[in-house]
């Protein structure tokens, strides 16, 4: 069992690490191509659906409890595995007018300004909507308008900042900005693919220590690692306190888990959950079978902090840094979950939750009380 037990930890841990590489690496180049709006719509599954994994498997009973003899001490170890799933069909509503172009009309007569054009004047796309980072879907095509639409949207936005008949400056328009040099400032642009992650599977490594009065620590970790030396390093862990409350006939508890994880410096979730859990060790001797039911709040806050490079965006001439933070938007979970106890000193635990997001969560290793 032990070997057994190592084996599933090994292959769970490399299996997270490996998918935390790529997805590191392809989040980032997908940001690179959008502002904080459309980063937001598109990220939004992921980090719903990272909070809901990280925030599952917090608990394996619904009791704290722990006996007086040999010591009044419980302890146990061992890896959780969870996933969340994705909805593989989502997408947003993206925003053409969070992105600009700048002409620079000044330099070519000092009596005119230089006019910054958002997206939705130059470029059209037969969709409203583009694929969000879980979908397997290509992102939309923006193309150029035609050039007269394009001198129009010019010529509109002069008489917007004042410029008394704008009109009579289109000649004087049309010969600094043929449609050579159109193409070249308005040139084609594509909202980033979804990334196809139907799952997102979260492992770590947690203890938990029961002491007198019904209280249980829990600590929860993975050791650090460098996914590349342009990405930085991955970090997460996590704190929880959990309290017995004593009711007749059934267990219950109450509790906290406050969780971290860091993937160089341009992602960071932080992860809290409440939950409130009841249950009941199932009458059957030798083995030990402990069921419960819980409910819990999620709360997830992300900070995501990366560069766009010049020239790789419409109307960004040089390397943009762009910091921002957002919310995941699972709230209220349920949950319902099983241990077993057949061999002493080991447990097997299973539980699902139900949220914005559904998640499941296998976790295995060592007990004692």
């Amino acid at each position: 069992m032990k070997r057994e037990i190592k084996f599933l930890g090994i292959f769970f841990v490399t299996l997270f690490l490996g998918f935390g590489v790529i997805f590191a690496q392809s989040l980032e180049e997908s940001l690179q191509m959008m502002l904080e709006k459309n980063a937001k719509g598109y990220t939004q599954p992921l980090i719903t659906g990272l909070g809901t994994a990280m925030n599952s498997g917090l608990y394996k009973k619904a009791s704290c409890e722990t006996g007086m003899i040999p010591l009044p001490i419980g302890i146990d170890i061992g890896l959780v595995t969870n996933a969340a799933f994705l909805p593989s069909d989502e997408s947003f509503e993206y925003d053409l007018m969070e992105n600009t172009i700048t002409f620079p009309l000044h330099e070519i007569n000092a009596e005119l300004p230089n006019l910054d054009l958002k997206f939705s004047d130059l470029y059209e796309a037969d969709k409203e909507q583009t694929p969000t980072i879980a979908s397997d879907e290509k992102g939309v095509e923006l193309t150029q308008k035609t050039y007269s639409e394009i001198i129009d949207a010019m010529i509109n936005e002069l008489g917007n900042k004042g410029i008394l008949n704008p009109d009579q400056y289109r000649a004087v328009i049309e010969s600094q900005f043929d449609e050579d040099e159109i193409s070249t400032l308005v040139f084609p642009f594509q909202f980033p693919d979804g990334l196809n992650i139907p799952v997102v599977p979260v492992a770590g490594l947690q203890a938990n220590i029961r002491i007198p009065f019904g209280i249980e620590i829990s600590a929860r970790a993975l050791p650090e690692v460098e996914i590349s030396e342009e990405i930085g390093k991955f970090k997460m862990y996590g704190l929880g306190l959990r309290k017995s409350i004593p009711v007749p006939v059934v267990d219950v508890s109450a509790g906290a888990f406050y969780q971290t994880m860091q993937i160089g410096g341009f992602f960071e979730a932080n992860n809290l959950n409440f939950h409130v859990e009841v249950g009941k060790r199932l009458p059957i001797p030798i083995i030990k079978i402990y069921p419960y039911a819980g409910i819990g709040m999620d709360k997830t806050d992300l900070t995501l902090q990366y560069t766009i490079p010049a020239a790789k965006v419409p109307g960004i001439d040089k390397d943009k840094e762009l910091k921002f933070e957002m919310e995941g938007e699972n709230k209220f979970r349920t949950t319902l979950g099983l241990t077993l106890q057949a061999i002493p000193f080991t447990y097997i635990n299973l539980e699902g939750s139900v949220g914005k997001y559904s998640s499941a969560t296998l976790s295995a290793g060592f007990i004692f009380k």
